[in-house]
């Protein structure tokens, strides 16, 4: 056995300071952890402005047509008409530039939400249609589960989800379903399926390891890449929840996400 002798004059370390310090290292790495989400949350907005800048004039052309239209009319009945269409499309650009500012507010927002309107209010987010990637969008959601996490929290976790199954759909047809009920054990389950090209089981046991890329040899996204998952992952642990992955090549990819049902007291 080898011991290791103090030289004179050099101090002990004692159980109390190794405590004190321990202390510091968990509160530095607590901070470190925040950090880490609000990054990625920061980085999802970053994504999402991207697709509004892209697809926002689709939204707001409309608007600029039907009053350009109003304007050249005498009569009452058809200039109305217009400017209701006017009136729709510019209330769809605001209720998506609302739902921007909801999804990057995080700490000022509710520490609860209802599962059913994150999910809604996450495909707003969108802004472009998933059939206009000739995606087909279902969606089977039980009302009233309320669930305790930030609702920007679960929205960047979802809309996440949501980004990473579009990609691996883009240019083939497919189908998107979104479900959300109440198990027999007490919790939320959310699922978000795909019917994609699949995952490869060498790929998908890695899948939420910090900065593990999904994409394969050719290049070609296999359901995301970077920080995503695995900061998604980590924001529903310290919820108190649980996501898992299933997926079979030729056929689609499954993620599921188990939170527990908040109670009213």
């Amino acid at each position: 056995m080898v011991r290791i002798r103090k030289k004179p004059g050099e101090s002990k370390i004692s159980s109390v300071d190794l405590a004190e310090k321990l202390k510091i290292l968990e509160k530095h790495l607590t901070q470190l952890e925040d950090q880490l989400i609000r990054s990625q949350r920061l980085a999802a907005l970053g994504t999402m402005a991207n697709m509004i800048a892209h697809e926002f004039n689709n939204i707001l052309t409309p608007v600029v047509s039907y009053a350009q239209y109003a304007i050249k009319q005498d009569d009452t009945a058809l200039m109305k008409k217009a400017l209701t269409k006017a009136y729709e499309n510019g209330k769809e650009a605001a209720e998506v530039c609302q739902q921007l500012l909801s999804f990057g507010r995080g700490d000022q927002l509710s520490k609860t939400c209802n599962v059913d309107e994150v999910i809604q209010a996450t495909i707003k987010c969108l802004v472009r249609n998933p059939a206009k990637d000739n995606i087909t969008l279902q969606l089977d959601l039980a009302q009233k589960l309320t669930v305790a996490i930030e609702p920007c929290m679960l929205q960047q976790v979802v809309y996440n989800l949501i980004l990473n199954a579009r990609d691996a759909m883009v240019g083939r047809r497919g189908n998107l379903k979104i479900s959300a009920k109440l198990n027999e054990d007490g919790k939320v389950k959310i699922i978000v399926a795909d019917t994609g090209p699949g995952i490869e089981p060498a790929v998908l046991s890695k899948i939420f390891d910090p900065f593990f890329s999904t994409k394969n040899k050719s290049g070609e996204n296999q359901g995301g890449s970077g920080l995503g998952l695995a900061v998604s992952k980590h924001i529903l642990q310290r919820a108190g929840g649980h996501i898992s992955v299933e997926s079979e090549i030729g056929k689609g990819t499954t993620f599921t996400i188990e939170l527990p049902l908040k109670t009213s007291t």
